[in-house]
């Protein structure tokens, strides 16, 4: 059978009727930057409301915290990237800019948007 059952928080059926349609979405092209982090706070993404997923590779040889919003500070962050590690941006997207700094030294990060 090509049924499912949908329920609320607590587990009880909610009725559905009618159809349902999936369909996946596919990202047909991606632009990629290196972007330079260093102690004052950079823009790695603009604002896009187009913005449909972004991958961001921590190339640096240091933690580099990432903000999703401006004015990123090392006391002010989203979360950090250690040294060598990537972040994939998960759903619901954020179309807002997002913005780096290190707590010392400058290297590059890699930013993909999709």
């Amino acid at each position: 059978s090509n049924e499912v059952e949908i329920t609320n928080d607590v587990g009880n059926p909610i009725p559905v009727t009618g159809d349902l349609t999936l369909s996946e979405v596919k990202v047909t092209s991606t632009d990629t930057e290196q972007v330079g982090v260093s102690t004052t706070v950079a823009t790695a993404l603009a604002s896009n409301p187009a913005r449909e997923g972004a991958i961001i590779y921590n190339s640096f040889n240091g933690d580099v915290y990432v903000k999703l919003g401006t004015g990123a500070t090392i006391v002010a962050y989203s979360f950090i990237m250690p040294k060598r590690s990537y972040w994939e941006m998960p759903k619901p997207i954020y179309t807002g800019e997002i913005t780096v700094i290190t707590a010392s030294s400058s290297g590059t990060i890699q930013v993909t948007e999709l």
